[in-house]
């Protein structure tokens, strides 16, 4: 029986539980009704890696097969390379396209089926030779069982084996354009009876064998990045490879999404991207202490905390020492003042509380402001010092 994850088991349970709330007429207020479908919509969202694979190999520096306990596989041909992965990371393996490649050897069994997922990043293919991903399928007439993930037809994907009845089937990709030298996540799937291919978490392709039932097992063993015919390697994949899972069962959408957005803060798919060390967004808002952002880039709905923090903005307060700047007399802003209460061109407490502030907006009219006063204390000064003038003289004159 295929399995049922976690995040439609959380569906099921808020779905028969609205329902029986809705059924014996209790009365729901709008927090409550966000509060369920945020847990339920958080569940799915941030759905968790299924880690109870048959076969795991992140290449963190090794070809260890974490789903046995780390123990490592058998490396053939030249020695590898570890080169950068999606994340700027030293774990990416690459395979040469002439020798090299990884035995896993025949541990696992499978039953009616499988879900395969790794991350490729190549420019090479070619029309003529299939070359091999991952394989555990022997290929030839008279075998019975398995199945492969290669790259036919320059740029296309296959997903292809035998049932147990002998039947050679597949499921294949048309045009799928990955061979353009950037990462991107191949999962291909047995369901059911359905053979399936999905491309950077959009399905892409499947086959129906209209026979659900079946063992898809064979006595061979595991491949990364070449096909085993007698002894016959000459199909060898050039590009690399990163982190391989394969279960023995067929993963929900949700899974396949959680496994694209690996090592990312994403929260759904194509929301955040990773540069290095460094992560980014494109599109939409942030929200932090509170899930209504608004028109705010990011909206915080707390205190931040910052050794330095530095805003720019357009335009500064310095036109106020113009020559052709109209300066408010002290008699004309005596009577705003006692009029509005507070100073021209500065908002008023009930628009701050509305509104807020701009910080680099307030910071150019408060500049202004100190300006202004600047200009009011020298105009000052030249009073005080013409009358200092006329009473030293009516001194004198005396």
């Amino acid at each position: 029986m295929r399995k049922i994850t976690k995040q439609v088991q959380s569906y099921l349970f808020c779905t028969c539980f609205i329902n029986e709330l809705y059924k014996d007429n209790i009365m729901l207020k709008g927090g409550f009704i966000k509060t369920v479908i945020l847990l339920f919509v958080s569940n799915i969202v941030f759905a968790q890696i299924p880690t109870d694979y048959i076969v795991y190999l992140p290449f963190n520096g090794t070809t260890e097969n974490l789903a046995l306990g780390a123990t490592s596989v058998i490396e053939n041909g030249a020695t590898f390379q570890y080169v950068q992965d999606r994340h700027g990371n030293n774990s990416a393996l690459q395979f040469n396209g002439v020798d090299n490649y990884l035995n896993c050897g025949e541990y696992f069994n499978l039953n009616s089926e499988v879900t395969v997922s790794l991350w490729v990043n190549t420019t090479y293919s070619n029309s003529s030779t299939s070359l091999f991903l991952i394989e555990k399928y022997n290929g030839l007439p008279g075998y019975d069982a398995g199945f492969s993930l290669h790259f036919i037809d320059n740029d296309e994907i296959r997903f292809a084996g035998r049932n147990h009845s002998n039947t050679f089937i597949y499921t294949k990709t048309a045009n799928s354009n990955i061979c353009d030298g950037q990462w991107h996540h191949i999962v291909g799937m047995v369901d059911n009876g359905v053979w399936k291919i999905y491309i950077d978490d959009e399905f892409v392709s499947s086959y129906d064998t209209q026979n659900p039932t079946g063992s898809l097992d064979v006595s061979d063993n595991l491949i990364i990045g070449n096909l085993f015919i007698d002894n016959d390697y000459n199909r060898y994949y050039h590009g690399l490879i990163d982190d391989v899972r394969i279960y023995d069962y067929a993963l929900s959408e949700s899974d396949i999404t959680a496994l694209y957005n690996e090592g990312t803060t994403t929260t759904s798919s194509n929301m955040w991207s990773e540069n290095g060390l460094d992560i980014y967004r494109l599109t939409g808002n942030v929200g932090i202490g509170t899930t209504d952002p608004g028109s705010y880039k990011l909206a915080v709905e707390g205190i931040i905390g910052a050794h330095e923090i530095k805003v720019t903005t357009d335009g500064w307060a310095d036109f106020v020492f113009e020559e052709n700047y109209s300066l408010m007399s002290l008699s004309e802003l005596d009577a705003y003042i006692k009029a509005n209460r507070h100073l021209p061109e500065i908002p008023t407490t009930e628009e701050v509380e509305e509104n807020g502030i701009s910080v680099g907006e307030m910071n150019a009219k408060l500049l202004q402001k100190i300006e202004e006063l600047t200009l009011y204390l020298i105009e000052m000064k030249k009073e005080n010092d013409e009358l200092k003038t006329r009473v030293e003289k009516l001194e004198k004159k005396n």
